[in-house]
């Protein structure tokens, strides 16, 4: 299995494939692929048993492929605590390393590297490690963006890409925070926030993609 097949089906994964038909829309807009590149890609991972494709509806993860992008995001995780834990990387800096580790890793690798980090159950951006056989299928938090009406709730995880969380550090916005969402500007389609000393803060429509929440 190369590298390029594995990232696809872990973006299929987070794109809610394990429960869903992903179209090959949603796949080139994450991956930044050709649609045609999507559809071969699609094709070549059917035959592999790892995923349904249907043209015009898109590829939905078989149990296999759910297998094996659970354990892929595992190892992933799991290098990212040990880069900012051990290493002291930024947890901005780490998605590019693990992405690299994470495929060259045996699963005896992993598993003494889980033991020796004290067995952590999230990765340095709030999201959940799984369990191997557990059942994890994903992180029940809600994007920030889905939010309607006025409303307090808790930061709970980051989408991971450095830009994401360097903007987040610029504004002050951080895991486990608590905030009030205000409301959605209608001309720019930000969003406006409190935290909880009061102070507002205008968050782009992409960063408030990118942030999950739980509500209080």
């Amino acid at each position: 299995m190369t590298p390029s097949k594995e990232n696809y089906l872990k973006a299929i994964f987070e794109m809610g494939g394990g429960t869903r038909h992903v179209s090959n829309k949603e796949i080139t807009q994450l991956l930044n692929i050709s649609g045609a590149s999507a559809t071969e890609m699609n094709i070549r991972l059917e035959q592999q048993g790892l995923l349904h494709y249907i043209p015009y509806k898109g590829a939905k993860l078989t149990q296999s492929g759910l297998d094996l992008s659970i354990e892929l995001i595992r190892k992933h995780r799991i290098w990212e605590v040990f880069l900012v834990d051990v290493l002291h990387y930024d947890w901005s800096e780490v998605h590019e390393e693990a992405d690299r580790l994470e495929h060259a890793s045996s699963d005896r690798l992993i598993e003494r590297l889980y033991q020796f980090l004290g067995q952590p159950t999230q990765d340095p951006h709030g999201g959940t490690i799984p369990v191997l056989g557990s059942g994890w299928t994903s992180d029940n938090y809600l994007p920030l963006s889905s939010l309607e009406e006025p409303v307090k709730f808790v930061i709970r995880a980051f989408n991971d890409q450095r830009e994401v969380l360097d903007y987040a550090d610029r504004l002050g916005i951080s895991l486990n925070g608590s905030y009030q969402f205000i409301q959605q500007e209608p001309i720019d389609q930000a969003y406006r926030i409190m935290n909880s000393q009061g102070d507002e803060l205008i968050i782009s429509l992409d960063l408030a993609q990118s942030i999950y929440i739980e509500l209080n």
